[in-house]
């Protein structure tokens, strides 16, 4: 299918809920910040057919997303976005509503450059040895 597609729009990120099946919201903390499961690979798949990815995050938490933001044509941040989350991405994705790109949070490229926000230490700003401190 994303073959035949013009636009290849991927909705990845974390389920929310509770019990065993969600993965975020109230005491669901994660040692580590990446996609779960096998969804990096599918994007990396995506990412080589050569088409324009639109990549929808659904997180309750920033995700370590810097490997494949770079190969995004956009990135719109969903967070938990409820029944009517559908509805509000179609919006943004066909320009009937701009969400005006403001975070309140930062994103970390990887899980070691947290915590990323803006008063830390002038000390934390040096680069890592295979990464900058940027989010």
């Amino acid at each position: 299918m994303a073959e035949k597609a013009e636009v290849i729009i991927a909705i990845v990120g974390e389920g929310s809920g509770l019990g065993d099946k969600g993965i975020t919201g109230k005491g669901k903390d994660r040692a580590s910040l990446d996609l779960p499961g096998v969804q990096k690979e599918i994007l990396n798949q995506l990412f080589k057919t050569g088409k324009l990815v639109i990549l929808v995050l659904v997180n309750g938490r920033p995700l370590a997303s810097g490997y494949i933001v770079n190969k995004c044509v956009a990135v719109i941040e969903a967070w938990l976005p409820g029944e009517e989350g559908g509805n509000a991405m179609t919006d943004v994705i066909f320009g009937d509503y701009n969400p005006s790109g403001k975070l309140p949070i930062s994103f970390p490229k990887s899980v070691g450059q947290m915590p990323a926000y803006y008063n830390r230490k002038v000390s934390s700003f040096r680069n890592y040895v295979f990464q900058d401190s940027k989010p």
